[in-house]
């Protein structure tokens, strides 16, 4: 009992003077490894923000291996993966399809690049499910692998805040992984984006390539000559100076022109007779990118046998082409035939409920038509899913203040949203000066 009441004394007082020598010793290796991760992982995420992806990833490895649980680790970790993803989802975009190789390269490349994204969004996601930048990073991913109706489910968070510029481009960049986007909404985003210190890379090089498919190549043009200066290059700038150098060459100023050639060459109208969907693609034989972006322009001046020629080509090579379809659902609509641009428009929507132009349309469609419990069904569908401040979302919001006998928000309830380039579908009057023409 002696024995054990000395060495009960010993440990209350030897022993615990040196376990506070030992947890003296140990608490400042911890504190500054803490703060040698935390320097590591700020370097990488500014350069990160300047889309220096190699050094921003020496910079977050040294932060893992101090910190590889720690929640902003794996937050940046998945950012760097998502953003490398995003960059050659934006590259395939921007390639000339007909150099086969090298797409087909790039698309493989892409396809790993989303794999990686993918586990580090999963790891960074448990860890931090809350954090914006998980969100964010998160919607990216899965847009970047071909998801985008999954992505859709995670972006309420996001929507809510859709002035943050990081999550504008989120937004505009998923918009844009649509077959047929709201040009105005995607590019009205994208700006807003390109001047945030945190985007200004990613969404200077979607914003170029936005404006080229929309047919304002001058304001790409202007757009492309801010990407390269003393201090920063884009990764993607020569992909993005040919992209911009192919239209150019096709389009008179760069100004919406009637009919806008391929970067390879020009197709004329086809002669009587002739198979319109084949005669259009062994025209061209480009890309069906390309002859979209024409029908469009065709719609916009009034040619409709122009528009439905090039639209029933991409039909042929795309058949599952939702803005092929939807053009076609527009040129019958512009020839009164309603139609059959309701039943066309429903088979958009019935392939893509999410497709904006399609589904405003539709609503259009049916409000003229009388059915204005069909419409207004649209319309609040449609202002849930663009969001009160967008065009389209004001459009909605005008038609259902107006059946509800209350002053529209801020637009009247014969506006439409503002016309764009290459949309359409924005446009909300019927051309019924041919009604003898047969429908598509």
């Amino acid at each position: 009992m002696v024995v054990l009441a000395v060495a009960g004394l010993l440990a209350l007082t030897v022993g615990r003077q040196y376990l506070q020598r030992l947890s003296s010793v140990k608490l400042p290796e911890v504190s500054a490894r803490d703060e040698r991760a935390a320097r590591f992982l700020a370097e990488g995420i500014q350069k990160l923000d300047r889309a220096d992806y190699d050094a921003a990833q020496e910079q977050i490895i040294k932060a893992e291996a101090l910190a590889d649980r720690d929640p902003s680790v794996l937050a940046a970790r998945a950012r760097l993966d998502t953003q490398r993803a995003d960059l050659l989802w934006l590259k395939v975009r921007l390639l000339d399809p007909t150099v086969k190789p090298l797409v087909q390269a790039t698309e493989r490349e892409l396809a790993r690049a989303a794999g990686k994204a993918r586990v580090a969004v999963e790891a960074a996601f448990a860890a931090a499910p809350e954090d914006p930048a998980v969100a964010r990073a998160r919607v990216d991913a899965l847009r970047v692998a071909g998801q985008e109706a999954k992505a859709r489910e995670w972006i309420a968070p996001i929507a809510a805040n859709s002035a943050d510029p990081q999550n504008a481009y989120v937004l505009a960049a998923l918009d844009l992984a649509e077959a047929a986007p709201v040009w105005s909404t995607v590019i009205d985003r994208l700006r807003a984006a390109a001047v945030s210190e945190h985007e200004t890379a990613r969404a200077r090089g979607a914003l170029i390539y936005a404006l080229v498919r929309a047919g304002r190549v001058v304001e790409a043009d202007t757009e492309l000559a801010k990407l390269s200066g003393p201090a920063f290059t884009h990764p993607l700038a020569e992909e993005l100076k040919s992209f911009v150098g192919r239209f150019s060459a096709a389009l008179d100023g760069g100004v919406d022109a009637s009919a806008t050639a391929a970067p390879s060459g020009s197709l004329a109208a086809p002669a009587s007779g002739q198979s319109s969907g084949g005669a259009a693609a062994t025209a061209l034989g480009g890309d069906f990118r390309t002859r979209l972006t024409q029908a469009a322009a065709a719609l916009r001046g009034g040619d409709l046998a122009r528009a439905d020629t090039l639209y029933q080509s991409v039909l042929a090579e795309q058949p599952g082409s939702t803005e092929a379809l939807s053009g076609m659902a527009d040129v019958a609509r512009r020839r009164g035939d309603a139609a059959s641009a309701g039943r066309l428009y429903e088979r958009v929507l019935a392939a893509n409920p999410s497709y904006l132009p399609a589904l405003m349309a539709s609503a259009d469609l049916k409000w003229q038509g009388g059915d204005r419990a069909g419409a207004l069904t649209a319309y609040r569908r449609l202002l849930e899913q663009a969001g009160p401040s967008s065009d389209y979302g004001k459009r909605a919001a005008a038609r259902i203040a107006e059946a509800d006998g209350a002053p529209a928000p801020n637009a009247s309830s014969e506006a439409s949203p503002t016309p764009d380039s290459a949309d359409p579908p924005a446009k909300p009057a019927i051309d019924t000066s041919d009604p003898g023409v047969s429908p598509p």
